[in-house]
């Protein structure tokens, strides 16, 4: 079996450097021209191929965006606002001809995955990093992006005004006249996810639900809680066990479209139309749910705008550690249909 060509075999048979050919595949700007002219023509006629472990160890970069995720990657690829990010982080990697490197917990931990893991930066999505894992970056030299959280002035940021989104979409459900509300959340972080402080992005939606609740004059608003993964079938689950002693809720407040697509697959298995005996609201406007019908009332957040702003943002601490920025998007309210009215509370 033939082995494989190395650098220094094309360098001896072109009768140039190592260094030489090292110019020619990472900086052929270097070379005269007949000098790349022969080192190219030599390295068809060989058949040698660079090493791309070689060249990123030459360069001392890999190539490789890597996104952390504090969930496995089966439960984030059917998150439909990760797959708008990963839309926006994609198109960046396309146009860079960069590779995008999804770094899900190892064996439980981020700490122990970003420290096995060959990437040039990190950004992670919906989760605060903590101290060890900041230390390792800094260990590392790897920039950091935050997506949904911020750490300090000196890390770069994207954000979304969670408070002001959930704040929004409750006052629309009060203003209807609902006053039995259940609000599906997300279960907490796992303990094993060593690394992670938790997701910032959900205490403050739940501090914009109860911020509108709260500014209620009347009294009587009943809310209850459940809790599911971001998947319909978990919502469905979730929304199942419940024993609703007091009746059903009159609207299911749902932190992520995926949930409240469960709230209609529940809907559907009681017999229940939306929104005329079930109301239902989901968070993210996700694109990829359009299909629901009647189409879902929610919050919208361009999730391919704050992928590549991120992007952007980690390419510019490349370059340059001193920019330093934080984006914050605004929220959109969508009238979907999915939000009906029930009866005005009575006023003296």
């Amino acid at each position: 079996m033939r082995s494989r060509m190395t650098i220094l075999d094309l360098a001896r048979e072109a009768g140039v450097s190592k260094t030489a050919v090292s110019f020619a595949f990472n900086a052929p700007e270097r070379l005269a021209a007949a000098t790349l002219k022969r080192i190219l023509e030599k390295s068809v006629e060989l058949g040698y191929e660079p090493n791309p472990m070689a060249r990123g160890l030459a360069r001392r970069s890999s190539g490789n965006l890597g996104v952390l995720i504090p969930q496995s990657l089966p439960e984030a690829f059917v998150h439909p606002h990760f797959q708008e990010l990963f839309q926006g982080l994609g198109s960046f990697c396309q146009e860079r001809q960069l590779n995008l490197t999804m770094i899900p917990p190892l064996e439980g931990c981020l700490l122990k995955a970003v420290r096995n893991a060959a990437i040039d930066g990190v950004i992670t999505l919906g989760f605060t990093p903590s101290g060890p894992f900041l230390e390792l970056l800094q260990k590392r030299s790897l920039p950091l992006v935050t997506v949904d959280s911020r750490v300090d002035a000196m890390i770069p940021s994207v954000t979304f005004q969670d408070q002001l989104a959930a704040r929004t979409l409750m006052t629309k459900v009060l203003q209807q006249g609902f006053r039995r509300l259940h609000i599906l959340t997300f279960p907490p972080v796992r303990q094993e996810i060593r690394g992670n402080a938790g997701s910032r992005s959900l205490t403050r939606r739940l501090r914009g639900f109860r911020e509108a609740v709260e500014s209620v004059a009347e009294p009587g608003v009943v809310v209850t809680y459940g809790s599911s993964r971001v998947s319909s079938e978990s919502a469905r689950d979730s929304l199942q066990r419940q024993s609703w002693r007091d009746g059903l809720p009159e609207v299911v407040i749902c932190l992520s479209d995926a949930q409240a697509a469960g709230a209609y697959l529940f809907a559907e298995a009681r017999g229940l139309r939306i929104p005329e005996e079930l109301s239902v609201t989901g968070f993210d406007g996700s694109l990829v749910l359009r299909h629901l019908r009647p189409q879902l009332t929610t919050v919208r957040q361009p999730g391919a705008q704050k992928g590549r702003l991120a992007a952007e943002l980690l390419e510019a601490q490349w370059k340059s550690r001193e920019s330093v920025r934080h984006l914050v998007l605004r929220p959109r309210f969508v009238d979907g249909g999915s939000l009906g009215r029930s009866e005005p509370p009575a006023t003296s």
